[in-house]
């Protein structure tokens, strides 16, 4: 399994109005997200958005793929073509 974890660096960084950046991540609304492909990188993206409580969906061609996906995290998987305007209205 792949994680991701914010970098220390952004973790004491401060906005220029000397707000905590944690304080503001924490105002941020759930995002709709989309993401083609489960690969290293998307199953990471995935990951991360999803432990921030977005909606994330997933296009993934591989049944195999989209099935370890929908079992390792909370989210919506769709098996299908990303440049399909089909499975992109899925």
């Amino acid at each position: 399994m792949y994680t991701v974890s914010i970098p220390n660096f952004l973790r004491t960084w401060r906005l220029s109005d000397g707000a905590d950046l944690n304080k503001q991540i924490g105002r941020i609304q759930a995002m709709k997200v989309i993401i083609v492909g489960a690969g290293k990188v998307g199953f990471s993206m995935a990951q991360l958005l999803s432990a921030e409580n977005h909606d994330v969906t997933v296009i993934e061609p591989s049944s195999e793929r989209a099935q370890i996906m929908e079992n390792a995290l909370d989210i919506q998987v769709i098996t299908g073509s990303g440049s399909s305007v089909a499975d992109l209205k899925a």
